[in-house]
């Protein structure tokens, strides 16, 4: 009897779901909301609470005279990342946070994005994977963070945002070296309606598991924070080479 391999399809978050982060955009300027910081400040850097210190760098910029240049530093085995200062940003008519980041060259690496509402009322994380090469402008709509130590599902508020490479973010290669980053015109923004027009799946990220919003047969899905196009998860669907294994919304 002739056997059969099982074939692994990851179905990405963002295959059918439209989302901003991680797609390179290009926001318009009537979807740039609030500025927060532009770094052009020569003592920006002071604005930030940093175990890897960050300074003003005026060589590489993506906009202005000066942008903040982050050399991450891991090697205390302790948390290795900056955070502004205390803010005190409304989050009212706007979709999510905005900045431009300067990545030398794509490597096997994840970054935490974090917006703490204030002291003592949790916290929001996205992990960014720096999978690209010189600037990029990145838009993460609050939606996409995943709440922490609250019930809160978006911040109406934002006291603080930090960027980590704290240990279980380092590179996912081993001796993968930490990478220099630049930041650059940090923001809110406001999603073009044409993109939040698109997200109609229910549990098209996968967020919420296999079965949330999906149904499948002959064959299993999971799923995974191994593999994802944006958010945590992926879902990977297994079946027979040959064999019918749908997965489809309910």
């Amino acid at each position: 009897m002739i056997g059969y391999r099982p074939f692994v399809l990851w179905v990405l978050r963002g295959v059918l779901v439209v989302t901003l982060a991680g797609c390179g955009t290009s926001l318009r300027g009537e979807e740039r909301g609030a500025l927060i910081d532009d770094m052009e400040a020569p003592d920006a850097a002071k604005l930030w609470i940093a175990a890897s210190t960050p300074i003003s760098n005026d060589k590489i910029v993506a906009q202005g005279g000066r942008s903040l240049e982050w050399r991450i530093d891991t090697s205390s085995g302790k948390h290795a990342g900056i955070r502004h200062r205390n803010l005190a940003v409304a989050t009212a008519g706007a979709d999510g946070i905005r900045f431009q980041c300067y990545n030398e060259e794509p490597v096997d690496y994840t970054i935490a994005v974090l917006v703490y509402p204030g002291e003592g009322e949790g916290y929001y994380i996205y992990p960014l994977r720096l999978s690209w090469s010189g600037w990029k402008e990145i838009a993460i709509r609050f939606d996409e963070f995943s709440a922490k130590k609250t019930n809160q599902r978006i911040p109406d508020k934002i006291g603080s945002i930090g960027f980590d490479a704290s240990w279980q973010f380092r590179g996912e290669t081993q001796g993968t070296p930490p990478p220099v980053l630049y930041l650059d015109d940090l923001g809110l923004f406001k999603a073009p309606q044409e993109v939040l027009s698109k997200n109609m799946l229910q549990n098209g990220g996968f967020e919420a598991g296999p079965r949330g919003g999906w149904s499948f047969n002959n064959g299993s899905v999971t799923v995974s924070d191994a593999v994802a196009h944006s958010g945590h998860y992926a879902a990977c669907l297994v079946g027979p080479v040959g064999d019918y294994a749908p997965l489809r919304t309910s």
